[in-house]
Order: structure tokens, then C-alpha cells, then sequence
């Protein structure tokens, strides 16, 4: 059977496209003097997944140095309750202790066979006295486990192997910067030149990250050429470049020198450079998440799809449990730009875009969306695409997206709704969330806290000569001194503050579906306890409405209480035959006495 796999593997070895044109560009040979590493491309794809170890037996494509190291740290690692194939009368197979003892030793699933995993990446098929050809654990999987034991000592003890360690661990020095590289160590000038320059870059790396830390834009109004420290520009060049003047300033020498000193094109303070800069800070973090993702062994996906300003659909987020922190964790991954907006578009989108940043997809066990059917639908929404795939992935509908649904449901009445919409055509202050229903909560607050003052406003609107704003104003005016208006306003504004505190609650990171569950029964027996006291609680809502707002005082005090005084004057009129006129006359001359 192994026989078979081989010549399988060979056959499609001629047929596979280089990696070299699956990059487009030629990968520079990496500065240490180990060889290159040759992989097959298409097998590559199809175990990529796994990182079969056996797809690098026998390689036949160059990849640079720095992906061994990659590679090496992604390979398939198996899990204990992992059963493996029995492959011949006695039923003898490979056991999983072994990996503890031999660290060194990778089983490759692809071929059933144990393999250095060390010397299949390091190696350059000969080694040993007289450069023999290399066998087993190196060309060609061991799968005799009859003696497999003793196979394994005498690998552990081979010159080969022990040189191929130490390549190993010489390049990992290199990598992680405890080594120079062999031409580093060789030219001192080249390594006061690296280190020259890493010191130039230094502070630019560190404005970027400043900006990024406080959610500062770099960039400002001809923010290109070069940085005159001396003479400050007259127009605002942007952030970064003020931060670096203001470095200068404070005494940094060495990034004042490089400003002065620098050539056009090697200042690193272009736009190109703050972006490759941003783009290496995304790529560190996003490391450092999928490794905890990962980590965790159970993650879920959220997802929500929206257009940005350029009208292109993007969406991604995933949620994971931290060990370290032991507590739940929310990271947003990247934005996805996507352009088959289906279920089963949207859904390989998502798994494919997962699958590329690293994520292992076996530990997926959730995912949210909101309730579109294209994301919710049971036949062909994106979690019914997802869950075909990975069946342990529950799908759970957005519960903050669910408190507003029933929101929106609830207020359809027409009181209700015609107070929000009147609200909304008044005041720009704070708009009214079309979507996010409890969002409505301080535009309905502020509202009321305003509301003299908006009435006064719409009252001198409505003098106005302007034909459309004055009779705009004057219906507005009318519509929120009407009573139903005013309980309608205090109605929402009372179940809007019983629902804040739940929707803030499920926004929650570390909020889990037991809790939300929880908190959604307090606020439906809150509700439910209103419903069935409604008499009394309109009561008081009527009363409190009635005591803040009590019409008749208003209209007493505001035209009511000036008819007395307009009577009096009237008695002085030639026409006027007032039956009380000798008393309104007196009653003028003693409130004008000192006018007399």
C-alpha cells in the first residue's frame, strides 16, 4: 500500500505547479548557509490543513529558509485520542508516547510512517560515511514497529541527524535575533549599518504605534517632502509628522540627524512606509490572536456583513475562551471584502478566510449572526453551510440583535410610532438608530430634558416668514403639545430604561448564553408584572405627566390671568358699554397711580 502511495506521489510531483509561480516573484535565498528547502506545491494544498509531514518527502520546489521554521512549528501535531492504523497480521502500530521520547519523530498520516522531521527539512538526500543515500525517517516513512524502538535509537544516534539538529537550532538563533547570520558575523561594517538604521527607525516605528494606540490619524494636509525641524509648516502636515518634530525637540538626536541627513527616498516617512509599518504591527497582533485561538481548542465566529464607504461588502470577528485570563475574549480578525453576498458565498468566504489565517477549523463549536435569512436561513443561510462542514458548530442568533427585533415589534403601535417619527423630524441633536431600537433610549432622554426649550424654538420658527419652515414649525408644534404625544414620550422613555440595562449587558465580551438567558427573564417578568398592574402604573404615569405638564395652570398663566387687566382698558373705549365701568376705571388708576 505504502508502495502505491509513493508512486502516486511521484506521478503527481511532474504535474504541480511551483511555488515560485504561485508567488509570481523569485524568494531570495535567506542569509544563512543552510540549503533550501523543496516543497510540492499541489500536495502542499491538499494537506494544508494538516501539515503532513509527508508532504515534504521527496520535494522537488525551492522555498526560502525562514519557511522551515514556519513549517516545523505548524505541523500536524496529533491528539492522544488519535487511533492509529494497524498495518500488518500482528496488529502492531505506531504509539503516541513515542512523540514524548523522540522529539524529533513527526507521523505522517499521508503515509502511515514515522519520519525526522528534522532531516525531511533540513535534509539534502545523502549524509552518513561516504554520503550514502538517505532512507529511512529522511527519504522514505518507517512503519516497521516490530522494531521501531530500536530504529529510533539508532536514528537518534546517526552523525546526519545530530548535524541536521544543529542546523536546526543555528537557524532559530538567527531567526529569533540571539545569533547574527554568518555574513553579518563576518562584516562588522554591515552590522553597524543594520543597527545604524534600526536605529532611525526606531522612533518612526514607535509615532506609528503611538497613533495607533490613541486612534490618532497620521496623515494631514500636504503631509509629503521632507521634515524641517527649524521652521514649522504653516498648514497642519498630520500627527506623525508633528509627533517626529516634537521628538526632535525633546532631544533625539539620532532621529534629527537622520531627518537633517537622510536622502529623498530613504527617510521612511512616507505614507508607503507608515502603511508597510501598520500593515507589519496588523500582522504581529493577528499572530499573536490565532495563537490563541488556537490554543483554546473551541472558538466561535461572529460574523455581520455591511458595506463600507467604498460599497464593498466586509464582515469577520471570533470569540474565544483565554486560559491564561480565564475569561471569555472577543478579538476582531480582519475585514473580508466580499463579493458573493449568498448563503454559500458568504459561507466559504468566512471558512476560507479562517482557514488562511491560521485558525484551526476543527475547534470551531459556534457562530453567531444576526436573523437575515441569508446568514439564519436552515436551507441555504451561512450557518447551515458552515454547520454541513463542522456539525459542532452551534448557531446561535445575535441575543442583542433578538432584544431589538422584539423591540421594533413592540413599538409598531401608532401612538408609538408616531411619536418616535415626530421626535426624529424635530431634533438633529441625537438621531434616532434605525436598526439599534434601544439606541433610542438617550435620544428620548435628551428630547424630553429639552422639551421647553424645543417648544420655544418651534414657536418663533413658526413666525417666520419663510413659507415651509414657519408652517413645518407649526405643525411639529401642534403635534407635541398633544396629550397622547407627551404619555407616548414617557412611555417609551420608562420600557426604554427597563431594556438599557439588558442591551448593554449582552454586549458584553465576557457575557456567556446562561447569563444572557438569565437577565432576558428579569426583564420579561419586569414587563410582565407591568402588563398586569397597567391600571395602576398608567395611573401614576398619567398623574406624573399631568403634574409636569397641567395645561389649564399653562393656559391660566399664559392668556387666562391677562383678560382682568384687558377688561379694564376696554372701559375706555368710546363704544364700550361695560356694566362695571366706573369700577374698571378705578381699578386702572389705582395699578397706574404713579403714571397719573
Amino acid at each position: 500500500m505504502n508502495n502505491l502511495k509513493r508512486k502516486a506521489l511521484k506521478q503527481e510531483q511532474g504535474q504541480s505547479k511551483t511555488i515560485l509561480q504561485f508567488f509570481k516573484k523569485k524568494i531570495p535565498e535567506s542569509l544563512d548557509s543552510t540549503p533550501v528547502l523543496i516543497v510540492n506545491m499541489d500536495e502542499y494544498k491538499t494537506a494544508k490543513s494538516t501539515n503532513d509531514i509527508g508532504l515534504f518527502v521527496n520535494c522537488s520546489e525551492r522555498i526560502e529558509s525562514i519557511k522551515r521554521i514556519e513549517i516545523l512549528q505548524s505541523l500536524w501535531i496529533l491528539e492522544q485520542s488519535y487511533k492509529y492504523p494497524t498495518n500488518n497480521k500482528r496488529n502492531l502500530k505506531f504509539q503516541h508516547h513515542w512523540l514524548y521520547k523522540w522529539t524529533w519523530i513527526a507521523y505522517s498520516k499521508m503515509f502511515d510512517g514515522a519520519l525526522c522531521k528534522y532531516c525531511v527539512i533540513f535534509n539534502e538526500h545523502e549524509g552518513g560515511s561516504g554520503s550514502q543515500k538517505l532512507g529511512k525517517f529522511v527519504l522514505t516513512p518507517f512503519s516497521n514497529w516490530k522494531h521501531a524502538i530500536e530504529e529510533f535509537n539508532k536514528h537518534d544516534n546517526n552523525k546526519y541527524h545530530k548535524m541536521t539538529l544543529l542546523k536546526f537550532h543555528c537557524l532559530m538563533s538567527v531567526s529569533n535575533k540571539t545569533t547574527d547570520s554568518i555574513l553579518i558575523q563576518l562584516d562588522k561594517k554591515l552590522k553597524s549599518e543594520i543597527e545604524q538604521n534600526r536605529a532611525k527607525l526606531k522612533p518612526i516605528i514607535e509615532t506609528v504605534i503611538f497613533c495607533g494606540r490613541q486612534g490618532l490619524p497620521l496623515r494631514g494636509h500636504r503631509d509629503s517632502g521632507p521634515i524641517n525641524c527649524d521652521n514649522p509648516p504653516v498648514e497642519n502636515d498630520g500627527n506623525f509628522r508633528s509627533l517626529l518634530r516634537f521628538k526632535v525637540m525633546s532631544g533625539d538626536i539620532n532621529l534629527a540627524e537622520h531627518l537633517k541627513t537622510a536622502q529623498g527616498n530613504a527617510s521612511y516617512i512616507s505614507a508607503d512606509i507608515q502603511n508597510q509599518i501598520l500593515t507589519s504591527c496588523s500582522n504581529l497582533i493577528l499572530k499573536q490572536i490565532i495563537s490563541k485561538v488556537n490554543a483554546a481548542k473551541c472558538f466561535t465566529v461572529l460574523a455581520d456583513e455591511t458595506a463600507d464607504i467604498s460599497g464593498i461588502e466586509q464582515f469577520s470577528l471570533s470569540r474565544y475562551f483565554e486560559f491564561s485570563s480565564m475569561q471569555m475574549r472577543e478579538d476582531f480578525l480582519t475585514f473580508v471584502p466580499v463579493t458573493d453576498v449568498t448563503g454559500m458565498g458568504l459561507a466559504n468566504t468566512l471558512l476560507n478566510t479562517l482557514d488562511k489565517l491560521g485558525i484551526d477549523l476543527k475547534y470551531l463549536r459556534g457562530q453567531g449572526f444576526d436573523g437575515v435569512a441569508t446568514m439564519s436561513g436552515c436551507f441555504n443561510g451561512v450557518q447551515s453551510h458552515v454547520t454541513k462542514k463542522y456539525p459542532l458548530a452551534h448557531y446561535i442568533h445575535c441575543t442583542s440583535h433578538c432584544l431589538n427585533l422584539a423591540i421594533s415589534d413592540t413599538c409598531n403601535i401608532q401612538s408609538i410610532r408616531n411619536c418616535t417619527g415626530t421626535i426624529q423630524k424635530i431634533t438633529k441633536l441625537k438621531l434616532l438608530c434605525p436598526t439599534r431600537w434601544v439606541d433610542r433610549h438617550d435620544s428620548i432622554i435628551t428630547f424630553m430634558e429639552l422639551f421647553d426649550a424645543v417648544i420655544d424654538g418651534l414657536s418663533i420658527i413658526s413666525t417666520w416668514p419663510d413659507r415651509e419652515s414657519s408652517s413645518g414649525a407649526y405643525q411639529l408644534l401642534c403635534a407635541i403639545k398633544q396629550p397622547e404625544f407627551i404619555l407616548a414620550t414617557h412611555l417609551l422613555a420608562k420600557v426604554f430604561s427597563i431594556s438599557l440595562p439588558l442591551t448593554k449587558l449582552l454586549q458584553m465580551k465576557n457575557i456567556d448564553l446562561i447569563e444572557a438567558m438569565s437577565l432576558a427573564d428579569n426583564v420579561s417578568d419586569v414587563l410582565k408584572n407591568i402588563r398586569n398592574n397597567a391600571d395602576e402604573d398608567f395611573k401614576k404615569l398619567f398623574l406624573k405627566v399631568k403634574e409636569k405638564y397641567n395645561f389649564i395652570s399653562q393656559l391660566h398663566d399664559r392668556f387666562i390671568a391677562h383678560k382682568s387687566l384687558i377688561t379694564n382698558f376696554c372701559c375706555l373705549l368710546p363704544n364700550n358699554n361695560l356694566p362695571n365701568r366706573e369700577e374698571n376705571i378705578k381699578s386702572l388708576a389705582e395699578k397706574y397711580n404713579e403714571d397719573l
